[in-house]
């Protein structure tokens, strides 16, 4: 049995016998809100996890895009928090998790819907909102725990693939959210 990893985007060249392969994307996970007027940002969505069989032809090249993890919200108008993007093979993909909002009101920005996908088989865990002043915790991505909110900058989690970025707190200060983590693509044949 063999386990091929992509922690980035790379063309992959079927084997000259193989006609078949398993295979496991996992969208990058939403960028987490900034801190804001008082309000802890959103964490932001763990992406999409799709696992499937499908056929190859062998000594043939396949695209692998592996997903990005979203940006970090930026207090002070300076940047908004970005989605996490798609991770595919071929045709198929992973969705990338929702960005983590900001908010101008008393409470912390809406965490992000988990991501979507064309073979959706698992969608990565919402983010949680903030309050008045911690920024709320990014979703779980399935190969990758979401960051976890403060009253200061967001922390990313550094465990796995496809968590989402926690928000900024807003305690004294307003202050950045953390980024999405990547996300991943596994072959096995």
């Amino acid at each position: 049995w063999t386990r091929i990893v992509f922690t980035a985007s790379s063309t992959w060249t079927v084997p000259t016998s193989l006609n078949s392969i398993f295979v496991t994307l996992v969208g990058g996970g939403g960028g987490g809100g900034e801190g804001t007027n008082a309000a802890g940002g959103g964490g932001g969505s763990g992406g999409a996890i799709v696992r499937f069989s499908t056929s190859t032809t062998p000594a043939t090249n396949i695209t692998v895009t592996v997903g990005n993890g979203g940006g970090a919200g930026i207090p002070n108008s300076v940047a908004s928090s970005t989605n996490g993007t798609a991770s595919t093979l071929g045709g198929l993909s992973a969705g990338g998790g929702t960005k983590g909002l900001a908010n101008v009101g008393a409470s912390g920005g809406t965490g992000g819907v988990a991501g979507v996908s064309t073979l959706t088989k698992w969608s990565g865990d919402a983010g949680s909102s903030g309050d008045a002043t911690t920024g709320g915790n990014g979703g779980f991505g399935w190969f990758g725990y979401g960051g976890t909110g403060s009253t200061a900058t967001g922390t990313t989690s550094l465990n796995g693939y496809g968590g989402g970025g926690a928000g900024g707190g807003s305690s004294g200060a307003n202050y950045a959210g953390s980024v999405g983590q990547m996300g991943l693509v596994i072959i096995e044949y």
